[in-house]
């Protein structure tokens, strides 16, 4: 999941550059549930045995460069913020 946030941060930085010269949108970032699963679980604190995908699983994650990220909407995913007892 580091290697995903800084994947995104160096995508974010580039975004910025062309924010700058007038130029925008958005970055789409694919990976594997995996991913997304550790992604939430590091960046927002959600307890990681906790997360649940099915297929076609998505987050919208607003990524601010001073690191104030925000979860937008989730597709297909179901977290915990902390332990579950069974």
């Amino acid at each position: 999941s580091r290697r995903a946030e800084e994947a995104v941060r160096r995508a974010a930085e580039e975004f910025s550059k062309d924010a700058a010269a007038g130029e925008g949108g958005a970055i789409l970032f694919v990976t594997h549930s995996k991913v997304l699963e550790a992604v939430l679980a590091v960046v927002f604190g959600k307890f990681y045995e906790g997360v649940e995908t099915t297929p076609c699983g998505f987050f919208h994650w607003r990524y601010a460069l001073d690191g104030k990220h925000e979860l937008g909407d989730l597709h297909n995913i179901e977290f915990h913020d902390s332990l579950v007892r069974q």
